[in-house]
């Protein structure tokens, strides 16, 4: 006898907070398969089949996974599949300090850079200016400090991926 073979292992996949992910596995063997699923080489509770879903996804759900098919003859391993989680940019708060200047809370994708824009004007066309730019660290926040809006009556700002 011998151990199963490994027909279709888990893909790689980018995948956003909130979403719904499915990896899939598929082997043959002579005798009836057993399957047993791991997250960064920790068996999944309750994984014991062919396909994990995993629904509403955190930044916690990103890894490696991959699949064990146990048959009669041994096991087979499959392949690794990294799951990597992203977060849109976001702006998550705002505090304008005593000085006129504004601290500013930004999230994103960790790892991911990102460019601070403002304009001071909306309307008719904003004219978006950078401000900085920055690679987010492993916990996906960067804080800023805008002291340059002590120059203007309004300023408007948006946070986007880097070209």
């Amino acid at each position: 006898q011998t151990p199963p073979l490994i027909l279709v292992s888990p893909q790689s996949c980018t995948n956003a907070v909130g979403d719904t992910v499915t990896f899939t596995s598929a082997a043959t063997a002579c005798t009836p398969l057993t399957w047993h699923l791991f997250f960064n080489s920790a068996p999944v509770t309750a994984a014991t089949n062919s396909t994990l879903v995993l629904s509403n996804l955190a930044l916690v759900s990103a890894g490696n996974y991959f699949a064990v098919a146990t048959a009669s003859g041994g096991s087979s391993t499959g392949a690794v599949a990294t799951l990597t989680i992203s977060v849109p940019p976001g702006i998550g708060g705002i505090t304008a300090n005593p000085d006129g200047s504004f601290n500013l809370s930004l999230t994103g994708t960790p790892g991911g850079t990102y460019v601070l824009e403002a304009t001071t004007n909306l309307w008719p066309f904003a004219l978006w200016l950078p401000l900085a730019t920055n690679t987010l660290g492993t916990n996906g926040v960067w804080s800023f400090t805008d002291t340059s809006a002590t120059n203007f009556a309004n300023q408007f700002y948006r946070l986007r991926h880097a070209p």
